[in-house]
């Protein structure tokens, strides 16, 4: 294995980031969600979600019945993936995700010993 320096491990960094910043899938990712900030009902279905979600922290940690929020839970995830937009985000965002498991990988690998 090379010896490298901190300044040049984090070089090498800058560079994957770099890259991917530079990529097709990332700015399409970028336009996506600044589309999905601007639509008529995404936002306040993921605001509305994230607001369900803490009410099921604070009653999960009190030990009161959830069934009824994770039902909620999931009928505004499945009313939010019926928008086409919606979709078209989450396709990118799995793009990326896979994207940044090869690159995990690539980078295990080299450090493996």
């Amino acid at each position: 294995m090379e010896n490298l320096s901190n300044q040049e491990i984090l070089n090498k960094v800058q560079e994957i980031v770099d890259f991917v910043k530079s990529t097709e899938d990332y700015q399409n990712y970028l336009y996506l969600e600044e589309k999905m900030k601007k639509h008529p009902i995404i936002p306040k279905m993921i605001e509305e979600i994230k607001k369900v979600q803490k009410e099921v922290v604070q009653r999960e940690s009190k030990g009161l019945d959830i069934t009824m929020l994770e039902q909620d839970i999931s009928s505004l995830e499945s009313e939010l993936k019926d928008i086409p937009l919606y979709q078209d985000f989450l396709t990118e965002q799995e793009k990326l995700n896979e994207l940044f498991i090869h690159i995990k990988n690539t980078v295990e690998q080299f450090f493996k010993f």
